[in-house]
């Protein structure tokens, strides 16, 4: 499958083209088929579906999770198979906001699309991700005429500015478009073209060059636990002042201290109200949301089994899935190209404060550590026990190309080096500056630093 691995995607894609698929009746689709929080935004888009003729155009400002949600789906696949989606605007910018309605504080998008009775395969969606937005009605329409100016060109991507505005503006055709309809937010993921286009061969399997097996995180491991932001967590643990015989150790919260290092410590002890989720206590811990300008290490590793509030668990699916394994995968998260997955697949729910669903995380494309050798496996987790108790530096200051954080260099050299020893680590160490470089402007444009 081009769609990163997720056999059920394409297929689900498929039999809703065709009006076979019974919802109802196919529980391993049923994730992607839940609205969930998605609101009114889409009724209110099926609603245009059905009343705008054919050739008519609809314009919607809706949650940038539209691009990247799970309950947002069946809006990409209603998009995808009866318009021409013409474009898709974000905006990127701190200081104005990350949003287009008056008074919203959350993240959205404003899309543009035609409806049609059947499709050119010489279709093109427009990606613009503005940078500075425009001030003045006045601007806006100079921008736009800059755009089409643009779409006339034979340019792939192009830096758009007018008057003060800026906008990173790139050409998807419809075959990518569809190929990404799990996720069209890894399009337009990063202010960098450079980035976006490594982000693609990551995916692939190489990364400067060297090539390793992908899959999905969903098919080596569980991804467990309880999400805090619906209170499940403290109705099911109820946190104790003293360790008694019955409690079991937690990591609760997940603010800035917990995080310093990918070695963490239980901060507490809870009771389990109910039995059946004393399995979720794990050693492997991902975050269910993350502030990029605070966040430090990504993926945590503990010594002991423990519950979290705001992290979910990895446990093996398979016996051939050792803790050596989940070493690797975590020194994975917390490599560039880990972080630039993450990145790439989050649900943005206000600029920089990004969510990461258990759905999402079993999404989530990571290397394929059950099929590494042996050899590659302890070379890798030697890497991870040098680091684990080394302190990073916050995310936007790890990777600033004259000064990086030493310790993100030593992840990284030392995650390639161990899949192919016989890398030059100063060529490694040239081009890897060059990528932190890239994502360094981005964050720093980003945050609005």
């Amino acid at each position: 499958s081009t769609l990163l691995f997720d056999k059920s995607i394409p297929r689900l894609f498929k039999d809703l083209l065709k009006g076979e698929i019974e919802i109802k009746r196919d529980k391993a689709l049923k994730q992607y088929l839940n609205i969930g929080q998605a609101g009114e935004g889409l009724l209110f888009l099926h609603l245009a579906y059905k009343y705008v003729k054919d050739n008519g155009v609809i314009a919607f400002v809706l949650p940038k999770g539209l691009l990247a949600g799970i309950s947002w789906f069946l809006a990409r696949a209603l998009l995808a198979s009866k318009f021409h989606l013409k474009y898709i605007i974000v905006s990127s910018d701190p200081n104005k906001g990350y949003n287009f309605s008056e008074g919203a504080s959350f993240s959205e998008c404003l899309i543009v699309a035609k409806k049609v009775r059947a499709h050119d395969e010489h279709e093109e969606t427009v990606f613009i991700n503005l940078l500075q937005k425009p001030s003045t009605a006045l601007e806006s329409v100079i921008l736009a005429e800059e755009i089409k100016r643009y779409i006339k060109s034979s340019d792939k991507t192009a830096i758009i500015k007018a008057c003060k505005s800026i906008a990173l503006a790139s050409k998807v055709d419809r075959q990518q478009l569809l190929n990404n309809i799990d996720n069209w937010n890894r399009l337009c993921a990063f202010l960098s073209p450079q980035l976006n286009e490594t982000v693609m061969r990551l995916y692939k399997g190489d990364i400067l060059g060297v090539t390793m097996p992908m899959t999905r995180l969903g098919d080596i491991v569980d991804v467990v636990g309880l999400a805090v932001r619906r209170g499940t967590f403290h109705d099911v643990f109820e946190h104790v002042d003293i360790r008694l015989p019955d409690s079991i150790p937690a990591l609760i919260g997940g603010e800035e201290r917990l995080r310093k290092t990918i070695l963490v410590k239980p901060n507490a002890w809870v009771r389990c109200a109910k039995p059946q989720y004393l399995s979720t206590a794990a050693k492997f811990l991902v975050p269910d949301r993350i502030w990029i300008d605070t966040t430090r290490a990504i993926a945590l590793f503990s010594k002991q089994p423990l519950v979290a509030s705001m992290f979910f668990g990895l446990k093996p699916r398979e016996r051939n899935v050792t803790e050596m394994h989940l070493k690797a995968l975590t020194l994975w998260f917390n490599t560039i190209w880990g972080i630039l997955s993450i990145l790439a697949e989050r649900t943005e729910t206000r600029g920089r404060w990004i969510e990461l669903t258990i759905t999402k995380w079993k999404q989530m494309p990571i290397i394929d550590v059950s099929s590494l050798s042996s050899e590659t496996l302890k070379r890798l987790v030697k890497v991870f026990d040098e680091c684990a108790i080394k302190e990073l530096k916050r995310l936007p200051q790890q990777f600033n190309p004259k000064n990086p954080d030493p310790i993100r260099l030593h992840i990284d050299i030392g995650f390639l080096k161990a899949l192919n020893p016989h890398l030059n680590e100063k060529a490694i160490k040239r081009e890897l500056l060059q990528v932190y470089g890239y994502l360094n402007i981005a964050l720093k444009q980003w945050i609005g630093s």
